[in-house]
């Protein structure tokens, strides 16, 4: 049972609802949970990937499990392919996730059943269904009561929209027409978005505080060399020094 394991695992990370809507800024909710997960032994990377439809993908292994996120994607969404991985994790299956979930509707057999558990384990993680039926209002209107319940739990509006319509509240097909809308506006939105930023704070980003600490703990104690150091972050070694003061 999904509900279940998330259960489980919201438990053994040791985080509360009351934690959770404490995370005012959906930015700060992503960071704490990446941290969270990280402590726990999965590394979390980002990159912009050129392939949109991608969302993020899992590398499944005993020693060294890892998620890779779709920094082009909205920070709700990384929230939830966060935890998507984290499933295919914990069925030691490597997998890889597009942005819009009408794909598994072409899967069958074993691959679309794992499919759909990490979907709800993801869903009922981050929105517990038993909280969530106490603090619905069937009579707002629905893309009110989405962006309401989406800002409380920091969530995408995807996953508000997704308990609404197995709770019969919307049908599959506004289901569907609200989730291409909502990507639609998306890309719109992130296309007239100014490129540019801090390329060091960027790659501080993409690599994270678990394995940047870890990495220049090695560089520090003499164990490897700066040189390595770059190598390990595909970047060059003159630029090692920009990205090691955005380690906190």
């Amino acid at each position: 049972d999904p509900s279940e394991v998330a259960l489980a695992v919201r438990d053994y990370l040791g985080v509360s609802l009351e934690d959770q809507f404490s995370w005012r800024r959906i930015e700060d909710a992503l960071k704490n949970w990446r941290t969270i997960v990280e402590e726990n032994g999965i590394f979390i990377f980002k990159r912009s990937f050129k392939q949109d439809d991608i969302s993020g993908f899992c590398l499944a292994d005993d020693e060294l499990p890892l998620v890779y996120l779709n920094n082009s994607t909205a920070k709700s969404r990384q929230i939830f392919s966060i935890f998507h991985e984290l499933a295919h994790i914990l069925l030691t299956t490597s997998g890889i996730t597009k942005v819009n979930d009408t794909y598994i509707g072409y899967l069958s057999g074993q691959a679309k059943a794992v499919e759909i558990f990490c979907n709800k384990f993801a869903g009922e993680l981050l929105v517990p269904t038993s909280d969530f039926g106490k603090r619905l209002d069937p009579s707002q209107p629905v893309e009110e009561l989405v962006k309401t319940m989406s800002r409380r739990y920091s969530v995408s509006r995807e996953v508000i929209l997704r308990k609404l319509l197995d709770r019969r509240i919307v049908s599959s097909y506004d289901y569907n027409k609200l989730v291409e809308e909502w990507l639609d506006d998306y890309k719109k939105s992130k296309s007239r978005r100014s490129k540019g930023g801090n390329y060091y704070a960027t790659q501080a980003t993409y690599f994270g505080q678990k394995f940047l600490n870890l990495l220049f703990s090695k560089y520090y104690s003499g164990s490897i060399t700066v040189q390595q150091v770059a190598g390990y972050m595909n970047i060059r070694a003159k630029n090692v020094a920009g990205v090691e003061q955005f380690i906190t």
